[in-house]
């Protein structure tokens, strides 16, 4: 799964967009663009533009992951050490 939102490309906008194929994700990046943020498909389909979009894509499937020995190093938070953490926060 590939993906880029709004801000990797320096929009202030959550939107994160996905899609299988490079193809797909730009397709739904530009119909994000055109109907949430007012752009031409013009401005959007520019080389350069679609060059800075591209430049950003993450390949999800990619992305590391802990692994379980990491994962089991974890402690579950108790009801005891949440209280702390919140009190040492509203100090």
């Amino acid at each position: 799964m590939l993906s880029v939102s709004c801000r990797d490309v320096g929009v202030d906008c959550d939107f994160r967009g996905t899609g299988e194929t490079e193809e797909e994700l730009m397709n739904n990046l530009v119909d994000h663009a055109i109907k949430d943020h007012g752009y031409t498909r013009e401005y959007v389909m520019k080389p350069e533009m679609q060059e800075k979009i591209k430049s950003k894509i993450k390949n999800l499937e990619n992305m590391a992951l802990p692994a379980s020995s990491q994962l089991s190093m974890l402690k579950p938070l108790t009801i005891h050490s949440f209280r702390r953490i919140i009190h040492a926060i509203w100090r």
